[in-house]
């Protein structure tokens, strides 16, 4: 299951932005945690979290 669009308070890694967009994705089985995708709209950088 994915969810799409949502926005964090979170910095981005890059530029600073401090607002950026998130969507979380099950990557492996589901006794394992979901993965984070963060896109930042200001630069469009984008890089994930487990």
């Amino acid at each position: 299951m994915e969810v799409k669009d949502m926005e964090i308070n979170k910095k981005c890694e890059k530029c600073s932005n401090t607002k950026l967009k998130f969507s979380t994705r099950q990557m492996r089985s589901g006794d394992e945690g979901q993965m984070t995708f963060f896109h930042c709209p200001v630069c469009s950088h984008t890089f994930t979290e487990n």
